[in-house]
């Protein structure tokens, strides 16, 4: 028996060019990186940068409740209540002021992540402004002592007003913004009066907090005397 083999076509073969540019780029650019992060740990670190680095990514409770204030004066900013850019600025000044507050013994640990965190320079222990008439001071301070009530435990906050008007009409303005803030459903009202809101959280009954709202009678009196 004879077998035939038919020689296979034989192709030229086929040249194609070969970029090296990118790959090389892209070694560059990993040798590089790799450079940076050694050079990056060899720059010596103090005790202080150390523990503030370490203090920076373990989140608190303060945290969250000062992330729950911010979330609902920006809830209350989209629904109506839109604040000038004064009022904004009173009501981070009271949120330095409060922060220890906030914070509670959580504060004297993390005070410079808190503030670095937050842009503050400073804090303040007390605020005091002078603003005109109608410049909406008592709404701010209502608004803030709302939010405030919503986010920490067990606060008890006492307004002082210059008269009993004004004093009913601060905590008026606490129980608005209360009732309508979405997470006010999660409360439950124990004392709703003309001087007294006081709240406590669902399912836990010992969290009682209030809010007072009174009227201050402030008098400077002079008392001359003869014969020096």
């Amino acid at each position: 028996m004879q077998c035939h083999l038919k020689p296979a076509a034989i192709h030229p073969m086929e040249l194609q060019r070969v970029g090296f540019t990118p790959l090389f780029d892209e070694a560059l650019q990993f040798v590089t990186r790799c450079i940076d992060s050694d050079t990056t740990t060899l720059i010596p670190r103090t005790l202080y940068d150390i523990i503030l680095a370490e203090d920076a990514s373990v989140a608190t409770t303060g945290d969250q409740r000062l992330a729950d204030i911010r979330d609902n004066l920006a809830w209350l900013d989209a629904h109506g209540h839109q604040r000038s850019p004064q009022q904004r600025e009173l009501q981070e000044a009271f949120l330095m002021a409060t922060a220890k507050i906030i914070y509670n013994d959580e504060f004297d640990d993390n005070v410079e992540r808190i503030m670095n965190a937050n842009g503050w320079d400073k804090l303040y222990q007390e605020v005091l402004i002078g603003t005109p008439r109608r410049f909406g001071k008592t709404y701010s301070t209502a608004m803030f002592a709302c939010v405030l009530l919503l986010a920490v435990p067990d606060i008890k906050i006492c307004i002082y007003s210059t008269g009993k008007a004004t004093a009913a009409m601060v905590l008026d303005h606490i129980r608005a913004f209360f009732h309508e803030l979405p997470c006010s459903s999660d409360f439950e009202v124990l004392t709703s009066n003309e001087k007294v809101l006081q709240i406590s959280p669902r399912g836990n009954p010992l969290d009682k907090r209030v809010v007072k709202s009174f009227t201050s009678n402030p008098k400077m009196s002079t008392k001359l005397e003869n014969g020096g």
